[in-house]
């Protein structure tokens, strides 16, 4: 039987009608068209399949369906069998009925990608009493032969297994893996055993190192390397005093001094002048509401209101600091040069109080880091 689908979406109607006939096998052959006559395209399409059902697919059971179908581009070879034990008992009693056909287009992965359903016409003529009718459902399957077919034509196509893609493994002989020739080969656990029980051999084993003839094949044990590594270490007496200096080594030790302590002020006075010194009068005074900071530089700087910061002099290479004690007023803000790197969680300037910073420029690219802020009221 030669029908033309008529598609418009998933909607169509065929031409002649489709005419499904109980108790045969019926091949169809079917071209898709669209309303204006071109052919549908099927590209993506891998495979198809066909039901026949009383209302639509997704209503009422199968009546008869198949997969049995090859394509050429818009046309469909089917093979449809129509002697079907619930095509039997819908068109029990009756001559004609009327049903559906859904045809499903499936991608290489088996998602639906196109779909047409259009009315056909059941009738109960032709049916063999003599034949057993099969279910609807296992037109849908393939058979033994199919299946075996199909394993037989993939053949040698699958190409070994990478550590990037799937394929084929290849397994190594005990000779293989004994010589070291199993490279990209797997090793089953029948192969890999007499392998391991060589190495873990009681004849491969001791229990005790012999320091004056050691063997080059055996392995100690975990309690005969304690036994060996203890019997090294001479005992420590809980008073050291008690240590015999048979090297010299204690000759040059620097005995505590008992009168002094880790708070003593063991500096000169000229010393502690000297660190008393670095405080804010070592520091450049700063003006204005909009300021410059030079490298190595060390500045105080009063900031209220709207307030930047810029650098010159800077380098383009290498790393240059300037350090900064800031006092900042209420409402107070301060912008910096374009592309300063600040740490919005660590080093904002958002509350009064004294600041003290600096501004690193590291190979041409401005960071302002905080030191110590005001704590928070």
């Amino acid at each position: 039987m030669n029908i033309t689908i008529i598609t418009s979406g998933s909607k169509a109607r065929s031409t002649p009608a489709c005419v499904i006939t109980r108790g045969m096998t019926q091949a169809i052959t079917a071209t898709l068209l669209t309303e204006g006559g071109a052919n549908v395209s099927t590209t993506g399409v891998a495979a198809w399949e066909l039901g026949i059902t009383q209302d639509f697919l997704a209503a009422t059971g199968l009546l008869a369906a198949t997969s049995t179908i090859t394509a050429a581009s818009n046309v469909l070879s089917i093979s449809l069998n129509g002697h079907t034990v619930e095509m039997g008992e819908f068109l029990d009693g009756k001559n004609t009925a009327h049903g559906f056909a859904t045809l499903k287009g499936f991608d290489g992965a088996g998602d639906t990608i196109a779909t047409y359903v259009w009315p056909v016409v059941l009738q109960n003529v032709g049916f063999d009493a003599d034949t057993e009718a099969a279910n609807a459902i296992d037109g849908l399957f393939y058979s033994a032969a199919q299946v075996d077919a199909k394993f037989a034509a993939v053949g040698d196509a699958i190409p070994a297994a990478t550590e990037s893609s799937r394929g084929t493994i290849a397994l190594a002989t005990a000779e293989e893996a004994t010589a070291g020739t199993d490279q990209n080969k797997a090793i089953t656990p029948a192969t890999l055993k007499p392998l391991v029980d060589a190495k873990e051999a009681v004849a491969n084993k001791t229990q005790g190192i012999d320091a004056e003839d050691p063997s080059a094949d055996k392995f100690p044990s975990e309690a005969a390397v304690v036994d060996y590594v203890s019997g090294l270490i001479p005992d420590v007496p809980d008073d050291l005093s008690e240590l015999t200096d048979t090297t010299g080594i204690l000759a040059s030790k620097v005995s505590v001094d008992g009168e002094k302590v880790l708070s003593d002020n063991n500096y000169t006075n000229t010393d502690a002048a000297k660190v008393a010194t670095v405080n804010n009068a070592t520091l450049e005074t700063l003006s204005g509401a909009d300021v410059t900071v030079a490298p190595w530089g060390r500045y105080r700087w009063s900031a209220s209101g709207a307030c930047s910061i810029t650098t010159a002099g800077f380098a383009a290479t290498g790393k240059e600091v300037a350090y900064l004690v800031i006092t900042v007023g209420i409402q107070t803000t301060v912008s910096f040069p374009a592309g300063t790197v600040i740490d919005e969680t660590r080093d904002v300037i958002d509350d009064a109080g004294v600041y003290e910073a600096y501004i690193a420029v590291i190979d041409n690219v401005t960071y302002f880091r905080v030191i110590s802020r005001p704590e928070a009221a």
